[in-house]
């Protein structure tokens, strides 16, 4: 279930704090799917191999379901992966993914203040960036006779998102991502060409 107004990143950013001689450098992504979360998790663990932990949480609306993953890499159970996911949660953002390296300086911190350092880096680089509303979307799949496609094409004009046309011999297929709220209004216009099959 959705949170109330939930919330999304626009860009990515990072930031770094010093805290007893550690140092933790906080990532935040915009990610669409748990596979693209995963991805950037691997380029930003390649990018500090030397790292004594890099720890992660993120959250993702996929297949009408919100899904969080949390890892702690090493640290103690709970004094990672959870603050950083308090922080986004906190935040009600989703479709976003929060990374924090640390490089141990030779100080150990306590859960207490692993929790408090990981809970500020997520904080600090979360709120360095815009947010935007989140809106839910579906793919709409619409085929065409190929006779009518200069119609279906004109109305296209107004979805920027819609992906290319697949042409066959006497067809045209198109696939849409909208707003779920404007399905209905969408389905109502396609209704004045005739010939169109529609999938939702």
């Amino acid at each position: 279930m959705l949170p109330a107004k939930p919330q999304i990143i626009v860009s990515k950013t990072e930031t770094t704090m010093l805290v007893k001689d550690s140092r933790f450098i906080g990532y935040c992504f915009p990610v669409a799917t748990k596979s693209e979360a995963e991805r950037r998790i691997t380029e930003i663990g390649r990018q500090h191999k030397k790292a004594t932990h890099v720890c992660w949480a993120y959250r993702v609306y996929e297949n009408n379901q919100l899904l969080y993953y949390i890892n702690d890499a090493g640290e103690p159970h709970g004094a990672a992966g959870a603050p950083i996911l308090k922080a986004l949660s906190g935040r009600n953002l989703i479709n976003t993914l929060c990374i924090v390296v640390r490089y141990f300086g030779g100080t150990k911190l306590g859960i207490g203040g692993l929790i408090r350092a990981y809970g500020a880096t997520a904080g600090k680089v979360l709120d360095s960036v815009s947010y935007d509303d989140f809106v839910v979307r579906q793919s709409i799949q619409i085929e065409c006779p190929l006779a009518k496609y200069s119609q279906l094409a004109h109305l296209l004009k107004r979805f920027p998102k819609a992906g290319k046309p697949v042409f066959t011999e006497d067809r045209v297929t198109v696939t849409i991502p909208i707003e779920t709220e404007k399905i209905t209004d969408l389905q109502t216009e396609l209704g004045g060409i005739s010939g169109l099959t529609i999938k939702t």
